[in-house]
């Protein structure tokens, strides 16, 4: 965002949206990036209208104390001891102080992954009661992961991305579909009573539904978790557009088997319990 060049009137079109619901996210390395680009006063105004504000890291000073400021205070009860010379009387004080709840130092030296959420409009939880809006320190399990931390083992840089093709008009040739001749054109009930031929599919709705749920048991029995959705619905587009086992072993095999063993396993059931008849009848 600080890269950006302005944008017109985008203090009044945050303030717009806001209300209605259009949500905008911008990464900027420190507050005074705003200010440089829209000016003090117009800056402030996008400032504030962001409810949200995430702190990452930056080398800004400002920014970091204005984190620390907007995190708020704790008090602290110091206790201290006082002893007088030539004197065996000891006298012990208690002294409250003002101290914030994460300073700008530790801001500035704050760990990978750990953010600080400040949540200024906040004031439900997902139960819709009435709360707080505290600022939320993520660390641990709350932190914020690098990609290959938890994509590793679903996104695989050195295969190609098969996206499948569910349109089915994406290669529709509108010339065949010219009608030229409207004595040629038949009304519903005559329509009815034609009977279209079709290419029966490999596999129909009910053996589809089998595999599908025989994959699924699979794969949460060798990963550890659910079949992840696009890999599921990649799996029924292939089934229903499938001429053979083949083409559902294959995708079988790149997709979903873990290893070489598991997938002449896994072949041989299916062999053993669908296609085999299946491919006999046909």
């Amino acid at each position: 965002f600080g890269n950006l060049p302005a944008i017109k009137d985008f203090e009044q079109i945050l303030t717009v949206c806001a209300g209605r619901r259009i949500i905008f996210e911008a990464y900027i390395q420190s507050y005074a990036q705003i200010f440089a680009k829209y000016g003090e006063v117009n800056g402030k105004t996008i400032k504030e209208n962001f409810q949200n504000h995430i702190y990452i890291l930056t080398t800004d000073i400002d920014t970091a104390n204005e984190f620390s400021e907007k995190c708020g205070y704790y008090t602290a009860t110091k206790k201290t001891k006082n002893i007088q010379d030539g004197n065996t009387s000891v006298s012990f004080q208690l002294n409250s102080e003002k101290r914030p709840l994460i300073l700008a130092q530790d801001l500035l030296q704050i760990y990978e992954t750990h953010t600080v959420v400040l949540r200024f409009t906040k004031r439900q939880d997902l139960n819709r009661k009435r709360v707080k809006a505290y600022p939320i320190y993520n660390e641990g399990v709350t932190s914020m992961p690098y990609r290959y931390e938890f994509l590793a083992h679903r996104i695989n840089p050195s295969k190609r991305a098969e996206i499948p093709e569910l349109s089915k008009h994406k290669y529709l040739d509108l010339n065949t579909h010219i009608v030229s001749q409207f004595d040629n054109i038949k009304l519903d009930s005559d329509i009815d009573k034609i009977e279209v031929n079709t290419n029966k599919s490999f596999l129909n709705e009910n053996e589809i539904n089998t595999l599908k749920s025989f994959v699924s048991i699979y794969y949460k029995n060798t990963h550890g978790e659910d079949i992840p959705q696009h890999i599921l619905l990649r799996f029924i587009f292939v089934c229903q557009q499938a001429e053979c086992s083949d083409d559902i072993l294959s995708f079988i095999e790149d997709e979903i088997a873990d290893n070489y063993d598991d997938f002449n396993e896994l072949k041989l059931k299916l062999m053993k319990n669908i296609f085999e008849k299946k491919e006999l009848i046909e």
